[in-house]
């Protein structure tokens, strides 16, 4: 049994042999015979040879990259404003809302600064000089909410114009700067666009007049001393809406005349300035009636002394929206005198005799307890030296001594159908006589008798107005 088995192993090991034989052969390992297969080599070993440099390639070792620095970012720098400018020959330069003009004026004198083309809004001016300090300010001096500054200004010399609005806010307007023309010291006529000013320096001294004629609107005249202050104004006194100023000017004095028209349109109309003729013959010898004016805000109080015992004229201008209240005190702040619109036009006006030396206080307060500002003026008495005609624009104080006792007479007269009205109080200020209409035409006539050597106070007013014109006659 065994060897049954082990020739089954033995012939099965053949069998799987001769198999085995069989594929070799028919792959081609065995006998080469068939077709042959691919070839499948060891790959060469590749040797990388570095190339040795020639001279010129030298190998440079590669620096290491030094960083680089980031400066800080510097401070941000604001940089200077630049203002807009004017010319030194003047000019004009539109604006909206506050802003600063540099101005070198190229000429010294009398310099016109103003606003025009402001619709609905209020412009308003301050003129700062070369270190900045405030030298003048306006609001609606120019009328219809425009602003002007009148002022000499020396050539050279930077000034800085700051327009804004009343109250701040924003609004477009033109600001304007014309140097003032000359009108010869012997009077002149010249034909006038719009707002233009004039220096005049009278080569006589006496009144006056300065005149508007041929007009396409409604002129407007203003009068100022050399340092910009408001001596004198008018509207329509000339007749049919022109305006009329008579004033006493002193020879060698310059004088500044601001021509417009009174709503800023730049209507034409003729200037006359000429010396005044009297009315009724001679003209006394007079001294004094100076008007000091200064700006003032309301709610302000300052301290007043005046020079010489006298009725002393006290009373506001250039209101604008404001509605002025003036009171006066006593030095020992007793309330002396106070007054809501005695000059007109919502202007305050106080009459009251005043001791020279003394002290006394002004305050202005507003009806309707608003702020705002308006012009101060106080007018000194007038001392007349001599009889004879005077000739007087608006309320006027005046002192007289007579050199004789006896009757004299006073009389106003060519007063425009204005009223001038006549008040006499002795040195005490007592009332010894007065009169309203004794005379034609609302003029006043007086006689009195009056004691040589005695000093009479005479207070000489338009009725209801502190404003007016006419001519006054003392006679003996």
């Amino acid at each position: 049994m065994k060897n049954i088995i082990n020739i089954l192993i033995i012939a099965g090991v053949v069998v799987l042999a001769g198999i085995i034989v069989v594929v070799l052969f028919l792959t081609g390992i065995l006998g080469g015979g068939g077709k042959s297969g691919p070839t499948i080599s060891d790959p060469e070993p590749v040797h990388t040879t570095t190339p040795s440099p020639t001279p010129s390639q030298t190998m440079t070792p590669t620096p290491t990259p030094t960083p680089t620095l980031i400066p800080p970012s510097p401070e941000p720098v604001t940089p200077e404003p630049i203002f807009p400018s004017i010319d030194a020959g003047g000019g004009e330069v539109r604006v909206d809302g506050e802003t600063e003009l540099l101005f070198t004026p190229g000429k010294s004198g009398i310099w016109i600064i103003y606003t025009s083309d402001s619709g609905d809004d209020d412009p308003d001016l301050t003129l700062n000089d070369a270190n900045g300090r405030e030298i003048a300010y306006d609001d609606d001096g120019m009328g219809d909410y425009n602003a002007i500054i009148i002022i000499q200004l020396d050539a050279g010399n930077t000034y800085t114009i700051v327009p804004g609005l009343y109250g701040g806010g924003d609004g477009a307007f033109t600001v304007s700067a014309k140097p003032a023309g000359v009108i010869s010291g012997g009077g002149d006529t010249v034909r006038v666009n719009g707002t233009s000013g004039f220096e005049f320096t009278p080569n006589e001294s006496g009144f006056w007049e300065i005149r508007t004629s041929e007009n396409d609107d409604d002129p407007y005249l203003e009068l100022y001393d050399v340092y910009g202050n408001l001596i004198d104004y008018d509207d329509d006194s000339g007749g049919d809406y022109n305006a009329l100023i008579r004033y006493e000017m002193n020879a060698g004095t310059t004088y500044g005349i601001v021509a417009r028209n009174y709503n800023g349109n730049d209507g034409g109309f003729r200037l006359s300035v000429a010396m005044s003729p009297s009315s009724a013959g001679a003209p006394a010898m007079t001294y004094g009636g100076a008007v000091e004016s200064m700006i003032m805000d309301v709610g302000e109080g300052i301290e007043f002394t005046p020079d010489e015992d006298g009725i002393w004229i006290i009373y506001t201008s250039d209101e604008g929206d404001a509605d002025p209240m003036l009171e006066i005190y006593n030095p020992d702040m007793s309330l002396l005198a106070e007054d809501d619109d005695g000059w007109g036009d919502y202007n305050a006006m106080l009459v009251v005799f005043l001791r020279g030396g003394e002290t006394y206080v002004v305050v202005a307060t507003d009806y309707y307890e608003s702020s705002g500002s308006f012009t101060l003026n106080f007018k000194s008495p007038i001392r007349i030296l001599s009889t004879g005609d005077i000739e007087v624009i608006n309320a006027s104080a005046f002192i007289f001594t007579p050199l004789e006792s006896g009757m004299y007479r006073f009389q106003t007269s060519d007063n425009g159908y204005d009223d001038p009205c006549i008040d006499i109080y002795d040195e005490d200020a007592d009332f010894v006589g007065g009169d309203d209409d004794g005379a034609d035409n609302y003029n006043s006539l007086l006689d009195i008798y009056l004691d040589a050597g005695e000093t009479y106070h005479i207070y000489l007013s338009f009725f209801n107005v502190g404003y007016g014109t006419c001519f006054l006659s003392v006679m003996n």
